[in-house]
């Protein structure tokens, strides 16, 4: 089972390296947090790296950030990892 990405501009960002309208480098930088997220399959493997820096956002939902306002979001599921990972702006509400 493989975690799911439910949000195109993460795909866009793993697929092809690049998010139309957003700046390569950043593009680069969350498919490299995306690729990383989907590594891991033990809790302390994303609390790890995010200490401080790992935020609830719901049941069973959590983001880590990416730049300045940007966030990935996922759902854990426990002895699986993350899944439905989305990229979030705070401006997004």
């Amino acid at each position: 089972m493989k975690s799911r990405i439910s949000d195109l501009r993460v795909l866009q960002a793993q697929q092809h390296g690049r998010i139309v309208g957003l700046p390569k480098a950043f593009a680069e930088e969350v498919a490299a947090l995306a690729d990383f997220l989907m590594d891991c399959h033990l809790w302390s493997d994303v609390t790890l790296p995010f200490e401080g820096e790992i935020v609830g956002c719901g049941p069973g939902r959590w983001r880590v950030p990416v730049a300045a306002g940007w966030w990935l979001m996922f759902l854990w599921i426990q002895r699986f990892g993350p899944d439905e990972l989305q990229l979030w702006h705070e401006d997004d509400g």
